[in-house]
């Protein structure tokens, strides 16, 4: 490697120039489309302000077709808790697949709230066409601290020893034993892996870029204050020392996605001003060897006076993913549900006011008056008029007139259904997609309502399809890289009604990734037909060919039943049935071999009852024995107390003997 030929100025003013072109792209043609966005989301429509009184009504077309899109993708990849399955890439990867499954979907779905990743990043890719998820390996270590009794010096030799030992915190002698109480910190972990969903007003992407995979810059920007930059672990003098520059296209975006929530007031602490700060991703020939490196620059500041706190080279993909519901052909950015339902909610919304008029006018229609000959009082009454006024007029009912309006109000209605047929086209979302109108079923066969009902899924299917495998399908294999390079310790996982050890390290990194969609619909009651359809011939072969047929294995048979009962909603499968191996299969075949042949069985059965008979005949006998001994002493008792009675003559020698009278 040459030494680094090539300044820190040269390349602030080349990330510079990147940032300025990606804002510049950014805001010549998406950022107004994606405030739109979230404003017709909102049900605003800025760009259709109302006349003064006159309907203000809005059509929330945006808002209804998302609201039922987004519960689908959600049951089709968050239902359970696997998300993806990881597979064999090359000769023995086979026993660490399922690990590998198990615990990196559960480190996303339960550690790093996975569902509501999900949920945001699907909601930014409909509405403003891309969601950005952003992953990568916090080297931050974690701690715990432990409070331990009565301890001596072995014993604290023997903690200080511990390689995940870092300090004592506190420390106090028993004054009645001597001993030590100890407040230890110990390490519980070198670093973690974080995700998160990002604005996507925060991310920057180059021009020319056609995916996330072929891009010569990305950025990730923010506003953070002086304080956590600081405790990010960057020099406090630098940081200090960066102006700050007021971000108003974030303010912008703040208030199209949450309306105006006032501001914080004047910052007037230092350390809590904000700053900009961009984690910027660029390909740069640093070593002036003629090849450009990727390198990783964190920059903050106003433009043309940023400062570089951080500048390494970067060895990995990029930390980005994005999910992108209806990519374009050789384009990053794709289509949203805006660029598809915009011109029909602005219609609709015209309709819907026009049509919302026309009956304010039918039921408060214009007056002429003829002001000589109604009273001051009865204009009066005209002008704030209540149910059973007295309108006072010296000419009877003809000093007041009606100005008649036509009813309009049905063709706005008429066109309003026909933009709702067109909105259907477009989107495959409907009534009857949506469950809300049963009745309009009733006359229809049931093959041509499941015809039409699969008809309407497909956009969804559509789109569910290609955010998996242009974007979920990269987010398992960073996660699964992330976890093999930097987890060097064991992690201990709850699978399957037991403690699992697993040593993310001896992984490989580049085993196939499969985005668990379902059987393809996302109906989780299809899903579970089929797989119940499944079960049967699986059931009919084993039972007629045995467990060690050429066709279905038992652990295919126990597979089927954990995909039956996650497409069920349940969590654990695991709680209602066993997970099969080979060796659990192989292990019950040589038992059944070992066992005797039917005829020895029958004649060990035989042996078995004649010795049961005669165990409960000896049984009998000692039992009869011991009623008759115990029969006979209550008689010579009974006898015998007669006797003491004076009944009979050996009264005089029971004295004799000494027994009482």
């Amino acid at each position: 490697m040459k030494k680094n030929a090539t300044g820190t100025e040269e390349l602030i003013k080349a990330v510079d120039a990147q940032i300025k072109a990606a804002e510049d792209y950014d805001e010549s043609s998406l950022a107004e489309d994606r405030k739109k966005a979230l404003e017709y989301y909102r049900g605003v429509m800025t760009d259709m302000e109302a006349e003064d009184g006159r309907s203000k009504a809005v059509s929330r077309d945006l808002s209804d077709v998302a609201g039922q899109i987004i519960p689908d993708l959600m049951e089709m990849f968050a239902s359970s808790d696997v998300v993806w399955d990881f597979g064999a890439s090359k000769q023995g990867d086979e026993d660490y697949t399922t690990p590998a499954s198990d615990y990196i979907n559960n480190l996303f779905m339960r550690r790093l709230d996975g569902y509501r990743i999900l949920l945001e990043a699907f909601t930014d890719g409909l509405l403003e066409s891309n969601g950005i998820i952003k992953v990568w390996w916090d080297s931050t270590p974690e701690y715990r601290t432990e409070q331990q009794y009565g301890l001596n010096d072995m014993d604290l030799a023997m903690i200080e020893g511990d390689k995940d030992f870092e300090d004592f915190i506190e420390h106090e002698v028993n004054p009645e034993t001597g001993l030590l109480d100890v407040k230890i910190k110990m390490k519980i972990s070198d670093g973690q892996v974080r995700v998160e969903a990002l604005p996507r007003e925060n991310f920057l992407i180059s021009a020319s870029a056609t995916s996330m995979k072929d891009t010569p810059f990305a950025s990730h920007n923010e506003m953070v204050t002086r304080s956590d930059l600081v405790k990010r672990g960057y020099d406090r003098n630098k940081v200090y020392g960066i102006n700050s520059d007021e971000n108003d296209d974030a303010d912008a975006y703040s208030e199209a996605r949450e309306g105006d929530i006032g501001d914080n007031g004047e910052i007037t602490n230092k350390a809590t001003e904000e700053i900009e700060v961009f984690e910027c991703y660029i390909q740069f020939d640093a070593d002036d060897d003629g090849i450009a490196e990727w390198r990783q620059v964190i920059i903050a500041g106003e433009a043309g006076k940023r400062a570089v706190l951080s500048n390494e080279e970067w060895p990995d993909d990029l930390p980005f993913v994005d999910l992108t519901p209806s990519p374009k052909p050789h384009r990053f950015v794709g289509s949203s549900l805006y660029d598809i339902v915009a011109d029909i909610q602005q219609r609709k919304t015209a309709l819907t006011r026009g049509a919302l008029d026309n009956i304010y006018w039918q039921n408060n229609p214009e007056r002429i008056v003829d002001i000589d000959k109604v009273t001051q009082a009865g204009l009066d009454a005209l002008e704030s008029p209540r149910f059973g006024q007295l309108i006072s007029s010296e000419n009877g009912t003809d000093s007041v007139k009606y100005l008649e309006r036509r009813y309009m109000a049905g063709n706005c209605f008429a066109m309003l259904e026909y933009e709702d047929a067109s909105l259907q086209k477009r989107t495959g979302v409907s009534e009857q997609s949506a469950g809300l109108n049963p009745e309009a079923l009733q006359n229809q066969s049931a093959t041509s309502a499941n015809l039409q009902n699969t008809a309407q899924k497909a956009r969804v299917k559509h789109l569910a399809r290609n955010m998996a495998m242009l974007g979920l399908a990269q987010l398992g294999k960073a996660l699964l890289k992330l976890v093999v390079a930097h987890q060097s310790r064991p992690a201990h996982l709850y699978q399957r009604q037991e403690w699992v050890e697993m040593i993310p390290a001896d992984w490989s990194p580049d085993m196939d990734v499969i985005v668990n969609t379902g059987l393809g619909s996302g109906s989780r009651e299809r899903d579970m037909a089929m797989l119940g359809a499944i079960l049967t011939r699986q059931e009919a072969i084993i039972g007629q060919y045995g467990p060690d047929n050429p066709i279905v294995s038992v652990p295919q048979y126990s597979k089927t039943l954990e995909r039956f009962v996650e497409a069920g909603g349940m969590r654990e499968p695991a709680e209602y049935f066993k997970t099969a191996s080979e060796d659990d299969v192989a292990a019950y075949l040589q038992a059944q071999q070992e066992k005797p042949p039917e005829q020895d069985q029958a004649k060990l059965a035989e042996i078995q009852l004649k010795t049961e008979q005669a165990k409960a005949e000896m049984e009998l006998k000692r039992w009869t024995i011991e009623q008759e001994l115990i029969l006979k002493r209550e008689m010579a008792m009974a006898e015998i107390q007669l006797k003491f009675q004076g009944l009979g003559p050996l009264e005089t020698e029971v004295r004799a003997g000494g027994m009482p009278g």
